[in-house]
């Protein structure tokens, strides 16, 4: 009737005995098995594509809710509006663009405050020369020298520019390092133990009754000679501004850590713990502090050369360590 037979024939031995088996099939059977294996194959499919469009839907809600909580976050922060931390309690991808946006958030907080107390500064540090200069000059006007005479009132206003003019200059040096901490650091090799000499050579002649002991090691690394001039003589002036009798420089290499470690220490007044680190934050001034920058100025410098400073009360000292890698 034009329909096939399927068959397999197979020799075995069962028991000792030679068996033939022959399996057959025809294919009317065979089309409804396909039809059945078809239409089951197609029911998984269905289910699957079910199963898979509300997994996807899930997923996607997973992804883009944290992803447009951060897209209005970012927002706020370019309005400048950066006081509420951003935080998302994930370990994945997201989590770690969260916690660099969190550091951005912060970096940029701190920067806004910065900037405010150096406008504080400014506004405060040149608006009383600025009235004394005013001042003087309106009385110089009306024939009334205060001091006494014309040079003495000169005199006053020359140091009130003085000052301003020192103040401008801290201020000018610290926009040029935020500049240079975008930018590559121009270095050189310099031997930094003839570089902190010729500066001790220097400000030793500030004050004849200091005893100065150097103990320098000849070692030679690439730096900026200017920058890193400027930063010793900071540290310098402090030492000899509150150095009692002795001022102690030393120097040492540590060929394990790869690093330079300097320590600059006098024997002045201990400084209160608590106060240690503050001295480096801007504008603020020690005890016959000039403009509260040039500690901070230093700093920013050793950084730069992705070195560290730090201030530390010693037994008979209190030194100054800044650590520079090889």
């Amino acid at each position: 009737s034009g329909r096939s037979l399927f068959y397999v024939i197979r020799t075995e031995e069962i028991s000792g005995r030679d068996v033939t088996m022959i399996s057959y099939m025809w294919d009317t059977y065979m089309n409804t098995l396909s039809s059945t294996l078809l239409s089951r194959l197609l029911l998984v499919m269905a289910i699957m594509t079910v199963v898979s469009l509300v997994f996807i839907v899930v997923f996607s809600r997973y992804l883009t809710k944290p992803l447009k909580k951060l897209s209005e976050d970012v927002r706020m922060i370019s309005k400048r509006n950066w006081d509420r931390p951003i935080s998302l309690n994930r370990s994945d991808e997201i989590g770690e663009l969260a916690d660099s946006i969190e550091n951005m958030r912060k970096s940029l907080s701190e920067q806004d405050r910065e900037q405010q107390s150096m406008l504080q500064f400014i506004s405060h540090e040149l608006k009383t020369p600025v009235m004394v200069i005013r001042s003087y000059a309106q009385a110089i006007k009306d024939d009334i020298y205060p001091g006494g005479d014309l040079d003495s009132a000169i005199d006053v206003i020359d140091k009130e520019i003085q000052r301003m003019d020192l103040r401008v200059k801290d201020l000018l040096f610290i926009t040029r390092l935020e500049y240079l901490s975008r930018h590559d650091l121009e270095k050189e090799e310099v031997n930094l133990s003839e570089l902190v000499e010729d500066t001790v050579g220097r400000f030793s002649f500030q004050r004849d009754d200091i005893d100065w002991n150097l103990n320098l090691k000849d070692f030679k690394t690439e730096v900026n000679e200017e920058q890193l001039a400027i930063a010793i003589e900071n540290i310098l002036s402090n030492q000899i501004r509150y150095a009692k009798n002795r001022i102690e420089v030393t120097m040492e290499v540590d060929e394990r850590e790869e690093n330079l470690l300097m320590r600059f220490a006098n024997d002045g007044e201990k400084i209160a713990e608590a106060k240690l680190e503050e001295l480096f934050k801007p504008f603020n001034k020690g005890v016959g502090g000039e403009t509260g920058l040039g500690l901070s100025i230093t700093r920013r410098i050793i950084e730069l050369h992705g070195g560290t400073i730090s201030m530390v009360n010693e037994e008979e000292f209190v030194a100054t360590i800044v650590e520079l890698p090889i």
